[in-house]
C-alpha cells in the first residue's frame, strides 16, 4: 500500500496533531531520503500489527511470550515507505523523555522481515536523527535495546550511538531476568557522522 492509501481520509499534518500536541518545533514532520519516505502514521492498528509480525518473525525467542506490543502515552509513530513504489517497509517511533529542556528523545525502530538486512532501518533512523538535531533543538537521542536483540544493537552502533548504561530487570511475561542496553547520541557527536 502507498502512503496515500493510509492517509487519504485525513491529511497527515492533521493526524499528526491527533498523536501529540503540536508545538512550534513540531507542527508536522515529513522526511525523505534517497530510498524512503517517512511520515507520522495514519493507522496505529496497522502499525502495531506490522511491528508485532516483525518482532515475532525476526526475534521470536524474545517476543513470543509477549501477548501484545504497546505504545507509550505520547509516543509518536512513523511509517517508513519505499519512495520507488510506496511499499510499507517498517516503522520508527519517538518518545520525549522528561527533562527541564524537553530536548531528549527516545528513538525506536523496526523493519518488516522481507526488508531486513537492506540498510533501510539505518537510513530511516539517520534521517530522523538529523531532522531532530538540525531542526528541533534536540540535544540527546536515546536508544533502548534488549540485550538479546543483536540486530537492534547492531543498528544502534551503526548510527554512531554509544553505550551508556545497562538495565537489569524481570520480564513481566516470562519472569526471566533480562538486560536492556541504553545507547545515546549527543548533538555534538552527530556532527562527526
Amino acid at each position: 500500500m502507498s502512503p496515500s492509501d493510509y492517509c487519504s481520509i485525513r491529511p497527515i499534518h492533521r493526524f499528526w496533531g491527533a498523536l501529540f500536541i503540536p508545538t512550534a518545533e513540531f507542527p508536522s514532520l515529513l522526511v525523505s531520503t534517497e530510498r524512503l519516505r517517512i511520515s507520522p502514521t495514519c493507522d496505529r492498528s496497522r502499525y502495531l500489527e506490522a511491528m508485532r509480525i516483525s518482532h515475532l518473525t525476526l526475534n521470536p525467542h524474545i517476543y513470543v511470550s509477549r501477548p501484545t506490543l504497546n505504545v507509550s502515552p505520547g509516543q509518536i509513530l512513523f511509517d517508513v515507505f519505499s519512495r520507488t513504489d510506496g511499499t510499507f517497509v517498517g516503522g520508527l517511533s519517538l518518545l520525549q523523555e522528561e527533562n527541564d529542556d524537553n530536548d531528549v528523545w527516545e528513538l525506536g525502530y523496526w523493519i518488516l522481515p522481507e526488508w531486513a538486512g537492506s540498510g533501510l532501518v539505518k537510513e530511516a533512523a539517520l534521517s530522523l536523527i538529523d531532522e531532530l538535531f538540525v531542526h528541533h533543538h534536540t540535544s540527546k537521542i536515546v536508544i533502548h535495546c534488549d540485550s538479546r536483540n543483536q540486530s537492534s544493537i547492531k543498528v544502534a552502533k551503526s548510527l554512531g550511538a554509544n553505550p551508556e548504561a545497562i538495565w537489569s530487570g524481570i520480564d513481566r511475561n516470562t519472569g526471566e531476568t533480562i538486560k536492556r542496553l541504553v545507547f545515546v547520541l549527543y548533538k555534538d557527536d552527530s556532527e562527526l557522522l
